[in-house]
């Protein structure tokens, strides 16, 4: 009985790990799709700012860095630009 109930909570934390992965992912697209439809590039350091505040640990937290970096760069501003990049670099370097 013990291997049963072991069995379903293993299946069960799987699952939702499966699921809050999906969450991330549709969020993270999300944000993608509002940077590239709105070309409000302010707007999309704000929403990529405030996705890696809520979602620290997210397997998208790199690649909102470097979207971070982008629309900083794409603004002129060479600084944050470098300031984001420079982040994912020493935080993500592979």
């Amino acid at each position: 009985l013990f291997s049963t109930i072991q069995g379903i909570a293993i299946n069960t934390v799987y699952c939702f790990s499966q699921l809050v992965r999906a969450i991330m992912a549709s969020k993270y697209q999300h944000l993608l799709r509002f940077t590239n439809i709105a070309n409000s590039f302010s707007a999309a350091i704000q929403a990529f700012q405030a996705f890696l505040a809520n979602s620290p640990e997210s397997d998208y937290t790199p690649n909102a860095l470097y979207w971070i970096g982008e629309c900083h760069y794409t603004l002129s501003d060479f600084p944050q630009a470098a300031a984001a990049f420079k982040k994912l670099a020493e935080g993500y370097p592979k």
